[in-house]
């Protein structure tokens, strides 16, 4: 019981970190942006934040949308200020899954500004729609 609290311990701190410094970024993706582009490829009906379940692993902030695949794969989507601190949020997550039982199924894409987390493997087309948006 005391590695999972260590491991979420360690993803707050971490993610406080990410949040400090320099939010610039050459070339961000804004929300809608990327809500649009996902529902052109098939992920629409979205609904309020973290309906994955692994919301409370992104602690400083819950998922800015989530996006539904026909086959009813979700994906929560987190944009943030910059390239750097997606990636930072990206591994942290990748890590604190690793440590959740079910957690080895999910999938975390970085794309530019935007991490997407998909609560369990998606399908081809899903993972695909999600890579394109986020080029």
């Amino acid at each position: 019981m005391a590695r999972p609290l260590a491991l979420l311990t360690a993803v707050a701190l971490a993610l406080v970190v990410v949040g400090c410094g320099d939010d610039g970024s050459e070339s961000v993706l804004h929300k809608d942006a990327v809500r649009a582009c996902l529902a052109e490829h098939g992920l629409g009906r979205y609904s309020g934040t973290g309906a994955t379940g692994y919301a409370p692993l992104y602690l400083r902030e819950p998922p800015d949308f989530t996006a539904y695949a026909e086959d009813g794969a979700s994906v929560d989507v987190i944009v943030q200020g910059s390239t750097e601190k997606a990636q930072l949020t990206g591994a942290d997550i990748r890590a604190a899954l690793q440590g959740l039982p079910g957690g080895g199924d999910a999938e975390v894409i970085v794309g530019r500004n935007v991490v997407a987390v998909f609560a369990s493997a998606p399908s081809d087309d899903a993972r695909q729609a999600v890579e394109d948006c986020l080029d």
